[in-house]
């Protein structure tokens, strides 16, 4: 029985409270996780793998929100967040 708590009790570890504060406020941080990253900005548009990332970075993904920023996951945590600029017409 001490497995089957030890394993529930990592998937329920607190958040850190900058990570608290940010879903909060609806934005993403560097190093949250695609749990916090979904509850802070909600599903992206567009999910895209990072085909030609080298192996020693690991497994990368980019979220792409429609009017929002882009977000790159490396091993699942936000490694980059790339603003979108205003388009001016």
């Amino acid at each position: 029985s001490y497995l089957i708590e030890s394993s529930l009790g990592a998937d329920v570890q607190p958040w850190p409270e900058h990570i608290k504060e940010a879903v909060l406020q609806r934005k993403a941080v560097l190093g949250m996780t695609v749990k916090e990253a979904r509850e802070a900005l909600g599903k992206p548009t567009r999910v895209v793998k990072v085909r030609d990332a080298s192996p020693l970075m690991g497994q990368q993904e980019q979220w792409i929100y429609q009017s929002g920023p882009v977000l790159t996951f490396t091993n699942g945590l936000i490694t980059r967040i790339q603003a979108v600029e205003a388009k001016n017409e």
